[in-house]
């Protein structure tokens, strides 16, 4: 994925997935999921801190710097 550009993100420590998720067959549906809740604020943090770091980030060429060799 990352030759698409695509930055991985997850929900970090404590529930440590790449992204969230919940279940809703559960009594109470996804309301009750406080577990899978819990995953989904976590990943919602954590792609709001990337994406104030990368906002804050000067911008970048997209593609690497071409170089060209000359004979001598």
């Amino acid at each position: 994925m990352l030759c698409h550009d695509n930055i991985c993100v997850g929900d970090g420590r404590d529930t440590a997935h790449f992204g969230a998720f919940l279940v809703s067959g559960a009594p109470g549906g996804v309301e009750a999921d406080e577990e899978g809740r819990k995953t989904a604020r976590n990943l919602g943090r954590r792609v709001a801190q990337l994406a104030i770091r990368l906002a804050h980030t000067p911008d970048e060429p997209t593609h690497a710097p071409s170089y060209s060799c000359q004979a001598n």
